[in-house]
């Protein structure tokens, strides 16, 4: 714990020499997700964004498609439980995956993201804000390199499986359990063609979760940090009750109630615009840990993309939940400060 405190703030320096201020880390972090959300025709941050973009059509074809292949392999290994349970589990990433596409493709993302920039105003040119502005704009521009660090070993992982699998083994092996109809996966031929298709699920897996999560953890940070901004104006304006300072606590009083109306209505609309794809995708997410964990315990060999989509879901919730209570604990100190 002590190493990653002196990583962040080495990180944290040596960004703030580079970049002439947090607005500008920040808007660095939000181009290399962006950079990824691309790949999927998901770049929801980036002005005169639209739906109707050939990529986004293009991963709905491809999605429509797997989901299709997954319900015709679910009934071609009726009966297999095992294999029937891998097919479970790649049709939960569908699910899993329509629903960011739902949630994290839509207009009301980059209002909140305009909002977010805002936050980097500090006003009353508050040292204390200043620096919390630029842990926030630290912390969202070092989850992508840790993410990237933690997908690309789980894609590693499923591809040293699949290719190493057929190479050593006595058959070959396909990342996830399904294949194209007609077209025999133990051949050579029909192992590269099939095998070439479900690489581009693993690409926009890995981008796609990455965007999706990504944007999200930001969403929060943001919440957080303009929660401890609040903390910090009550925290003047105790000092300047004590000093007697009246016409000023009137003016910071002001600022409080302020920010803290938008707070309420940014964390409003942020609900509104996530539930729905947040709830369908922990209950996917919940699923597939599930299975894949009943599969990786009966398996006679070790499935290494069910190891990976443990991992992954592991990861996704933990991030969640860690977030949602960090943000939670900022309340209650909101509410602490306010009735002591």
């Amino acid at each position: 714990m002590e190493f990653a405190k002196r990583y962040f703030v080495r990180r944290r320096n040596l960004w703030s020499s580079e970049f002439k201020n947090p607005k500008a880390l920040y808007e660095s972090g939000c181009e290399s997700v962006m950079s990824l959300a691309y790949v999927c025709g998901s770049e929801v941050l980036r002005p005169n964004y639209t739906r109707k973009n050939r990529r986004l059509a293009l991963l709905f074809a491809d999605f429509i498609l797997y989901l299709v292949l997954s319900f015709w392999c679910t009934t071609v290994f009726w009966g297999r439980l095992n294999d029937v349970i891998f097919c479970f589990v790649t049709i939960g990433g569908a699910i899993q995956a329509f629903a960011k596409i739902s949630s994290y493709t839509g207009k009301g993302l980059y209002d909140l993201h305009l909002r977010n920039l805002e936050n980097f105003k500090n006003d009353r040119n508050y040292d204390e804000v200043q620096e919390i502005m630029m842990n926030v704009a630290t912390i969202c521009k070092l989850s992508v390199t840790v993410f990237k660090i933690i997908f690309s070993g789980m894609v590693g992982l499923v591809m040293f499986y699949s290719i190493g699998g057929s190479i050593m083994g006595e058959h070959y092996v396909l990342p996830f359990g399904y294949y194209f109809p007609f077209i025999d996966p133990d051949t050579l031929v029909g192992f590269v063609v099939n095998f070439s298709y479900q690489l581009t699920f693993i690409i926009y897996a890995y981008c796609g979760l990455q965007a999706s999560d990504l944007v999200f953890l930001y969403l929060i940070m943001h919440a957080i940090g303009a929660t401890e901004t609040i903390i910090i104006y009550l925290r003047k304006l105790n000092h300047l009750i004590s000093s007697n300072g009246a016409s000023s606590c009137l003016d910071l009083l002001h600022d409080i109630i302020e920010k803290h109306i938008k707070l309420t209505e940014y964390s409003k609309d942020m609900n509104d615009l996530l539930k729905m794809g947040i709830f369908i995708n922990f209950g996917s997410l919940v699923a597939q840990t599930v299975f894949s964990c009943f599969v990786l315990a009966t398996a006679e060999e070790i499935w290494y993309t069910g190891l990976a989509i443990v991992v992954l879901s592991t990861v996704q919730l933990f991030t969640a939940c860690l977030l949602g209570t960090l943000l939670s604990s900022k309340h209650d100190d909101i509410i602490w400060m306010l009735f002591p």
